[in-house]
């Protein structure tokens, strides 16, 4: 779970759309009575997920949504946010550079979101529909950029 205001900012913003949306947590680790307070501002329709057991079950949940939200205050290469790409997710994010080197299949999945608008989160949300209806298909750049076994077959090749 993010640090408790940036939470609250997405369930700030649900609140605020039209439409209700239902949202998922899951996460490594909390804290006890942090993650009372975030659990208090959910709605009975909201699933707090945990940790899921194994990296195969979150692919498999990230393969059946939509949109995932990620926005800690920062995060210098959000492995995370690849993650629900490859898995076929659209990600809002708030700005940061890293987004600038991904390549564009990916930059396509991403919906850069502004925090100061209320609506961010229902933006994200139609954004993430209209992308989603299109299987994501990584680039041979995505794959060479972020496949751990295409990346070392390439510093073995140039060092070895």
């Amino acid at each position: 779970l993010y640090p408790l205001y940036r939470i609250e900012e997405i369930i700030r913003s649900r609140d605020a759309s039209n439409d209700k949306h239902t949202l998922f947590l899951f996460y490594p680790f909390w804290e006890d009575g942090y993650k009372a307070l975030i659990l208090g501002r959910l709605r009975p329709s909201d699933k707090d997920l945990g940790r899921f057991p194994t990296k195969a079950d979150v692919y498999a949940f990230l393969n059946t949504v939509s949109l995932a939200v990620s926005i800690p205050m920062t995060d210098s290469s959000p492995r995370s946010v690849y993650e629900a790409i490859f898995c076929g997710c659209c990600v809002a994010v708030t700005y940061n550079p890293w987004i600038e080197a991904v390549p564009g299949c990916m930059k396509s999945r991403i919906c850069i979101v502004n925090l100061e608008d209320e609506n961010w989160l229902e933006k994200a949300v139609r954004y993430a529909e209209s992308v989603v209806s299109v299987p994501y298909e990584p680039s041979e750049q995505a794959l060479d950029m972020f496949d751990q076994d295409r990346s070392m077959r390439a510093v073995v090749s140039r060092y070895y």
